[in-house]
């Protein structure tokens, strides 16, 4: 009876060490799994950060960009303003031209 129960406990112990065997691998798993996360945790923050200053960058880049397009409306306007003046003028001197014409061909009348 005796070495009935010294086999079963030996089965069991067997059991139990090949199953803290089992375990021991799947935590060694886990474990490089978790180290793995930790890296590219360490990877995506520096590519957040990367994106940060690359998004201030383009911040900057649009205002600047902006500022340039406002300015460069203001003088699309000016010139518009003075080509509406030269149209003015010509339109003036043609005119004029014309009455001097007139006056002219009076006098030769």
């Amino acid at each position: 009876k005796l070495m009935e129960v010294h086999n079963n406990l030996e089965a069991k112990l067997s059991s139990i060490s090949s199953d803290k065997q089992d375990l021991e691998g799947r935590f060694r798993v886990l474990y490089d799994e978790h180290e793995n996360m930790k890296g590219s945790q360490v990877l995506l923050r520096s590519t957040h950060a990367g994106m940060k200053v690359t998004n201030q960058m383009l911040e900057t880049q649009t205002k600047e960009l902006s500022t340039k397009n406002d300015k460069l409306q203001r003088k699309v306007e000016i010139l518009e303003g003075q080509t509406k003046s030269v149209d003015q003028i010509r339109k003036e001197k043609t005119s004029l031209e014309s009455s001097l014409d007139d006056v002219t061909d009076q006098l030769k009348v």
